[in-house]
């Protein structure tokens, strides 16, 4: 990496290792932060994306267009918040009184009658909580009609979720942001794009989005249909104001922090809906003066994740080899750390795996990562690593490490399960069984 001057199976097939215990470090009931929540397995292949091929696919087969945008979202950089992997796609509450208490997902159905089955303007996409603490799942409002969710994000006991429209040139279905300040129980929408202007043309799009480190506001990357150029938007989740915080000159915009006590938005900038993004140049946006800085560049290698530390002074970075106009893993990855301070990087370890599944900080400094098979703890110098889960399917995404528990999804896309594994106890319990119409956001607390 150059220096720059400016700046988740079924409970009867799992292996449950009897060494598996919290390592020292993990010593808080706390979920992780940094958890790159909407983020799907960074894989060594050639996920392409475009909008109007994902539509094509919708009317050929039910439910197809779903899985597909999940898949595809690594390149194009739509996490997942992160998560997108922006620092806050799984979060912990500060209190200490404060426990998980749901998995926040969305369910995709056709109504069959109204139409041709799998037809986009029969589509609708229910909020749901899946309970941790009881074996309920309830839908909850809204429910969002001829939309499905693109990727949300976490913070505490905040949730957003952005729906876009299953029909290109629907006059009458916006791509929207939806916010809840209750741990995913109610929402309400904080913002909605322009829809299409005209049977058959583009709906304005979101192309990321993220929490502020303090949870105070809510950051948007929005593409309008017409032009080149991207507004970040800020949105007070107090007032509901939202104002243009600035423009860049590229289509995609992928956000991937927001320290507001520092008036600095860290990001990358590339194409959309095209795949191939390398995210290989990190850029920050000073709020106070209005400049921009870089933060890291390096041509060659490409960086499948970035997961910023609470505090925002540290960077968990996948970096691989990149090969001539398109980012390719040579099948081994390095996790580094980044020092935001003096920008420099250390590597902690090197993972010779399929794909790296999650990165992320614990509560107290520790680091975890998974691959195809097993979540690790890693100590934070990179000295040793242990094991904390291995399944016998392959896992999908990690969406909280504390000291006694993890959750994770596990199996293939159109048919996995999300799985709590304790460390203490050894139980392992099923929490729900997902598919091409499931959307995982992640665990809310309370």
């Amino acid at each position: 990496m150059e220096e720059q001057d400016q700046d988740q199976v079924n409970s009867s097939s799992e292996h449950n290792p009897s060494n598996s215990e919290a390592p020292p470090f993990m010593d808080s009931d706390k979920d992780t932060t940094q958890a790159p929540l909407s983020q799907p397995p960074i894989k060594s292949t050639k996920n392409r994306r475009t909008i109007f091929l994902l539509i094509a696919i919708v009317f050929i087969v039910v439910g197809g267009l779903f899985v597909w945008r999940m898949v595809a979202s690594h390149n194009d950089g739509t996490t997942s918040n992160s998560a997108q992997s922006s620092g806050n796609a799984a979060s912990s509450d500060d209190s200490a009184s404060s426990k998980p208490f749901a998995m926040v997902y969305a369910v995709d159905t056709f109504d069959e009658s109204a139409g041709q089955a799998g037809d986009c303007q029969t589509s609708t996409t229910k909020f749901t909580l899946r309970s941790l603490t009881d074996d309920s799942s309830t839908a909850k409002s809204p429910v969002v009609r001829n939309a499905s969710v693109s990727f949300g994000g976490m913070h505490k006991n905040k949730v957003f979720i952005v729906t876009e429209p299953t029909c290109a040139g629907n006059e009458s279905t916006a791509a929207t942001v939806w916010y809840s300040d209750d741990s995913g129980s109610t929402y309400k929408q904080v913002l909605a794009a322009a829809p299409a202007a005209s049977a058959g043309s583009m709906y304005d799009q979101v192309t990321s989005a993220l929490f502020s480190n303090d949870g105070t506001s809510l950051l948007v990357a929005y593409l309008p249909s017409e032009g080149n150029e991207n507004i970040v938007k800020e949105i007070d989740l107090s007032s509901g104001a939202v104002k243009d915080l600035f423009h860049v000159d590229e289509m995609g915009v992928f956000l991937r922090g927001y320290d507001k006590t520092a008036h600095k938005v860290y990001y990358f900038k590339g194409c959309y809906n095209c795949g191939g993004n390398p995210f290989n140049e990190m850029l920050a946006y000073n709020t106070s003066t209005e400049a921009n800085e870089t933060i890291f560049k390096d041509p060659a290698h490409s960086y499948g994740a970035t997961v910023f530390s609470a505090d925002q002074t540290k960077i968990l970075l996948v970096k691989s080899d990149i090969t001539v106009d398109y980012p390719e893993s040579n099948g081994q990855y390095q996790i580094e750390q980044f020092n935001l301070a003096d920008k420099t990087s250390k590597q902690l370890i090197t993972v010779d795996k399929d794909y790296i599944s999650a990165l992320g900080f614990t509560e107290n400094g520790g680091i975890y990562y998974g691959d195809a098979s097993k979540v690790y703890a890693l100590n934070p110098d990179g000295s040793s690593s242990s094991v904390l889960y291995e399944s016998s399917q392959p896992i999908m995404n990690v969406y909280m490490v504390s000291k006694d528990q993890v959750i994770l999804s596990a199996g293939e896309y159109d048919n996995y399960k999300v799985i709590r594994y304790n460390y203490s106890t050894k139980d392992l319990t099923s929490l729900l069984d997902g598919g091409n119409s499931t959307r995982l956001i992640g665990v809310s607390w309370r």
